[in-house]
């Protein structure tokens, strides 16, 4: 049996998945007969896939950057670090995003941050910046630093106990 232009069917009784209803429609364009989805009785497309991409429809065409309703000015946060949509950047990701600790370094120093080098925040802190806390260096330094920070921290932290204990030990010595 053919189907006629309107008929509406079980998606399941055409060897479609689902028990959504189907509706047999000629597309606007070209003519080209198929099935389509039935909304409240209606089509839901009226063109088919190779008519409405030659149309460069833009409800076929993802709306990027600035004209995406979700967007923010270009500035993101992922993973406590702070992006901004660089297009064209050398080191842009996928998504044109470059991390804004590097782009403030390259503005800084006047120049793209060498291949090899990573940035290190002096105080820890991944959303902080300032040309201040940035610190350069070729990835294996940056390991070396990280190592000497946690040490530097550790021994200031047993200098300050080192000194309550003199403290307490000079005053037992004064007082007794």
């Amino acid at each position: 049996m053919t189907p006629i232009i309107g008929n509406i069917v079980r998606a399941k009784d055409i060897g479609l998945k689902g028990y959504n209803k189907r509706m047999w429609a000629a597309c606007a364009d070209c003519g080209v007969e198929r099935w389509v989805a039935v909304d409240h009785g209606r089509a839901k497309s009226t063109r088919c896939r190779k008519c409405g991409g030659k149309l460069g429809a833009s409800y076929l065409r993802p709306r990027l950057g600035k004209d995406n309703p979700a967007w923010k000015g270009g500035r993101i946060r992922a993973s406590g670090y702070i992006k901004i949509h660089q297009p064209g950047h050398p080191r842009s990701n996928q998504g044109n995003y470059v991390l804004e600790h590097i782009l403030v370094w390259e503005k800084v120093h006047r120049r793209s941050l060498p291949i090899g080098w990573v940035i290190h925040h002096l105080n820890g802190i991944k959303d902080d910046n300032r040309p201040v806390n940035l610190l350069g260096l070729p990835k294996g330094e940056h390991h070396v630093e990280l190592v000497n920070q946690a040490l530097k921290r550790r021994i200031r932290e047993l200098e300050r106990q080192q000194k309550w204990v003199w403290r307490y030990e000079f005053k037992e010595a004064t007082n007794g």
